[in-house]
């Protein structure tokens, strides 16, 4: 509910609905783990597959959350960008051979960094850009 409500903005929509949108998601995710275990015998390497995409999708967003105080739409944008993309290059990186030699995790944690710091500066210059576009405001008492 929160997810729908709160970050996705879903409104007025109907309990019922949520509820149902809730069930159907939780089915999934318990028929992806089940599948998963299914396939994954090993399960140290399936833990350490866990590790590798859990870092990289949970530590940033994590220490934002407990650093920082602002809290905007734009901030939970960049958060979840950054998860995403930390993962995509996190399971593209655990392909390639330096994921051997280089934990995947210190990689994709090391990724999200660079991407959260990237996407904030870049909307930093996006709102700067906002603010000299605007004209400044009127002087109270005087009409031009």
């Amino acid at each position: 509910k929160d997810l729908f409500e709160h970050q996705l903005g879903w409104r007025e929509t109907g309990d019922g609905r949520l509820l149902r949108l809730a069930r159907w998601w939780s089915a999934g995710l318990g028929v992806t783990a089940t599948v998963i275990a299914v396939i994954w015998p090993d399960i140290i390497g399936l833990l350490l597959f866990t590790y590798h995409i859990w870092a990289p999708a949970v530590i940033v967003p994590v220490v934002v959350g407990a650093l920082s105080r602002e809290r905007s739409p734009a901030l939970t944008r960049t958060v979840f960008i950054t998860m995403l993309i930390a993962i995509v290059g996190t399971f593209v990186y655990r392909a390639t051979p330096p994921s051997a030699t280089f934990d995947p995790a210190v990689f994709g944690v090391l990724l999200a960094m660079l991407v959260f710091s990237v996407l904030r500066l870049a909307d930093r210059r996006r709102a700067r850009r906002r603010e000299a576009a605007e004209p400044p405001p009127a002087a109270p008492g005087r009409e031009d």
